[in-house]
């Protein structure tokens, strides 16, 4: 499978891809104008290449959603999110960037972690509170969304181990924090099994219980280790 991250424009669109098989990877710039973009995607579909493609749009895209949904092409964009929530894992995908840039999925390990843990909280912010210390919450919402990179690489056939799991999290005073695994495996232990399955698919999948709640058996995609949700209308990742 050749998975494929688009900056879509009105006029081109810029592509990072990297096959899963053979470990190639690039990055592209291809026009819409000249139809380098239609051409590109319907030659990987001819050589009947499985593709899976992940889009953040700026300007019309419905034409390539229209495209890709005509090839048969996997596509997640911002739009299957909300956009706070797109928003908030973009925005932590830039800082993970800075600080892992170059290291493939299976290179980070859990000491990497820690050491970005320490750096990111003695870095200084930017913006309209420039010069204030980032805090142990932003350092948190950053380690969440690369553990749930990690949540999809599974699913995705990338075979590799979370280092974010045995990590521990910032304690967040006067708010809803983030469980330490520790606190987890206690409540798993202690809960009955009723309880202890939805708290599972919480922790798995990051829904909410009104969203569990929802999920039925043909929510459930066997297969592929998916979980729908109905209530936000997109598909969650599970695990083994």
């Amino acid at each position: 499978m050749i998975i494929i991250g688009v900056d879509n424009h009105p006029s081109d669109q810029y592509i990072t891809f990297v096959d899963r098989e053979t470990g190639e990877y690039g990055e592209r710039q291809l026009s819409h104008s000249e139809g380098e973009a239609e051409k590109f995607y319907r030659e990987l579909t001819a050589r009947r290449v499985s593709v899976r493609v992940g889009m953040g749009a700026t300007g019309y895209s419905r034409w390539f959603e229209w495209l890709l949904a005509e090839l048969g092409i996997e596509v997640w964009s911002e739009q299957h999110r909300s956009p706070k929530t797109h928003e908030l894992h973009s925005g932590n995908c830039k800082t993970l960037k800075r600080f892992f840039r170059g290291e493939w999925l299976d290179e980070i390990s859990q000491g990497m972690v820690e050491d970005f843990k320490l750096r990111r909280i003695g870095e200084k912010r930017w913006g309209e509170i420039k010069g204030s210390a980032v805090s142990g919450v932003t350092v948190n919402r950053a380690l969440s969304t690369l553990r749930l990179i990690y949540n999809y690489a599974d699913p995705g056939g990338f075979q590799v181990s979370n280092p974010v799991k045995h990590v521990t999290f910032f304690i967040e005073a006067g708010r809803t924090r983030i469980i330490s695994p520790k606190e987890e495996q206690a409540y798993l232990a202690a809960a009955s099994q009723h309880l202890r399955d939805i708290a599972r698919i919480m922790l798995e999948t990051g829904t909410r219980p009104e969203e569990v709640f929802r999920i039925v058996m043909a929510s459930l995609d066997f297969v592929h280790r998916t979980v729908f949700n109905p209530l936000a209308r997109q598909r969650l990742p599970g695990t083994s």
